[in-house]
């Protein structure tokens, strides 16, 4: 036999016999008895968010606007009642300090009613929602 066939035949021959374990461990069995066991146990948490609406009753402050019809209303009162004094030129004369002056109070009874600021305070109830974070552990 020539080299290259006997190196061909020694190839096969070591091939099938590396071949014969892998074949023989679809069919190997044990048995043992089992001593002890311990589980494997693992905590898994699963959060959950519980949300609940509460009402909340806060103070608001707002800017009123100024108004023009007391100084309107008082203008005209005054400058009607301040022509029903002196005589010729003067009554017209008392007529433009009384309409200026009906006008500065006009103004002051209607603007300053609430005092001497612009701002208008009221109480409003608005809902507020409120979120917890709640823990689900499991084993």
């Amino acid at each position: 036999m020539s080299i290259k066939v006997r190196q061909t035949l020694l190839l096969g021959l070591v091939a099938a016999t590396a071949s014969l374990p892998a074949l023989a461990d679809d069919e190997y069995q044990d048995r043992a008895r089992v001593l002890s066991v311990t589980p494997q146990v693992q905590r898994v948490n699963t959060p959950t968010q519980e949300c609940r609406t509460e009402y909340v009753r806060e103070r608001v402050y707002e800017n009123r606007e100024r108004s023009n019809t007391g100084a309107i209303v008082g203008g005209i009162a005054g400058g009607l009642l301040g022509s029903r004094f002196g005589g010729g030129s003067g009554r017209i004369a008392t007529a433009v300090v009384g309409a200026g002056l009906g006008a500065i109070v006009g103004d002051r009874v209607d603007n300053d009613r609430r005092g001497n600021n612009d701002h208008c305070e009221r109480v409003v109830t608005r809902p507020v929602e409120r979120c917890v974070t709640v823990d689900h552990w499991s084993e």
